[in-house]
């Protein structure tokens, strides 16, 4: 029996509301050779019963069960059924333009590309107005041909563009890098976003939108927006310039990567509970203090220094001057700096 040219892993907890639409997209797909893989992440709701329903109709569905965890570990047991030639992770509260996964194997294959980026449209909780400029940020990397590409060609290498729904791999590099979440961790997805980046030798890039993401703001993680998932952001500060430093790149991306995590504490300071708010910035600064290329570039910089003194005293200015908006950020003017948000999903 051939193997199926795209292998989808949905993780669902909890998404009774969502999940049959979210499931109708990815089964009428243009390109049928598909399966669907469904992990459920111990749903308290009817998805349970859902997902029988739909896999009682369709063979494609391989339905999976496990305690309730991370989304990364939900993601990880999908992979050990995966059989596809290609991967892709969908959340179960979104939905797919019918054609989107053949567009995205399509070009995939044209290239032989181990890693295609893609472009998403967002909407408000009501599914009625899109919230994104499409293109925008994508476009940002720089990368506009219908070409290959690798990390190296890539201008602006760390936007906010770490979500796990806006890659689509081919299997076989996914499962030779070795490219598993990192388990019970918030997050998650930003560590394998670089690696992904890194590790890729043909890269492509989907500016059509095709994903279509709902923004909730009643989802797990918004709701948890005060708990320890805050205090996360220094594994991934700490385990993405361990990378930088095993692949030789530190001192090239020095300024880039101390200007996003600058940027990130920004964006998680102020919604942090006081207790939080407190242990954050306490691992950073030590964060900052054990990594002495980082503190020099952050010494060296008047801007990056008036931040980060900004986030010792738990002082952010206000910010003003509204620039513009994407499906995933927003962008402020903030002095001569432009700070960009990532929504929580």
């Amino acid at each position: 029996m051939s193997k199926p040219k795209v292998s989808v892993v949905i993780p669902i907890w909890n998404t009774e509301k969502y999940l049959e639409k979210c499931l109708e997209s990815i089964l009428n797909q243009t390109l049928r050779d598909i399966e669907i893989i469904c992990v459920n992440n111990g749903s308290t709701d009817s998805c349970s019963k859902i997902i029988s329903k739909f896999a009682s109709s369709d063979s494609r569905i391989k339905v999976v069960h496990m305690e309730h965890g991370y989304i990364s570990d939900a993601r990880n047991k999908g992979l050990e059924y995966a059989q596809g030639e290609y991967l892709y992770f969908c959340d179960s509260d979104d939905w797919l333009e019918l054609h989107a996964l053949e567009s995205w194997y399509t070009k995939s294959k044209k290239h032989d590309a181990d890693l295609c980026i893609l472009q998403e449209r967002s909407f408000n909780r009501d599914e009625k107005k899109a919230v994104s400029l499409e293109h925008r940020i994508l476009s940002l990397y720089g990368c506009l041909e219908d070409k290959a590409y690798t990390y190296k060609d890539m201008k602006n290498l760390f936007l906010e563009r770490y979500e796990a729904w806006l890659h689509f791999y081919k299997r076989e590099f996914y499962i030779n890098e070795n490219l598993y979440y990192p388990p019970k961790t918030f997050y998650e997805d930003v560590i394998m976003h670089f690696k992904s980046i890194f590790y890729a030798k043909k890269i492509v890039f989907c500016f059509e939108p095709l994903y279509n993401h709902l923004f909730r703001s009643d989802s797990s993680l918004v709701m948890s927006n005060h708990t320890l998932e805050k205090l996360d952001a220094i594994t991934y500060f700490k385990d993405l310039y361990v990378l930088l430093c095993d692949l030789n790149l530190a001192d090239e991306y020095l300024s880039e990567y101390t200007n996003m995590i600058l940027r990130q504490m920004y964006f998680h300071l102020p919604s942090a509970n006081t207790y939080n708010r407190k242990k954050l910035v306490s691992l950073f600064k030590n964060f900052v203090k054990q990594t002495p290329k980082v503190e020099k570039c952050i010494l060296g910089s008047k801007d990056y220094y008036s931040r980060y003194k900004n986030i010792l005293r738990k002082e952010l200015p206000i910010l003003s001057d509204f620039v513009f908006k994407t499906s995933t950020h927003r962008v402020f003017k903030l002095g001569p700096v432009r700070v960009c948000f990532r929504y929580k999903k």
